[in-house]
């Protein structure tokens, strides 16, 4: 279960390497990595820079599922829709 600070961090980073497009990933994940280490959770900094550079590096490589949304969460998850 990771903490709070680096989930959110995570997720922020993520969101920028995913759709916005004029931030270079090298500074998404540099701000990522302080955040994680301004939270006081410098332990997790390794994490943080890991996960969002291999993200970074395998976006274009991604699939995103064919079927809509709810249906798929549906069936990945299975949860009734």
């Amino acid at each position: 279960v990771l903490d709070a600070p680096v989930l959110c961090a995570l997720r922020l980073g993520a969101f920028q390497l995913l759709y916005l497009d004029r931030l270079p990933a090298a500074a998404v994940v540099n701000d990522a990595v302080a955040l994680t280490k301004r939270a006081g959770k410098t332990s997790a900094a390794g994490l943080v820079n890991a996960v969002l550079r291999g993200l970074s590096r395998d976006r274009d490589r991604l699939t995103w599922p064919s079927q809509p949304l709810e249906q798929a969460l549906a069936t990945r998850h299975s949860h009734p829709q």
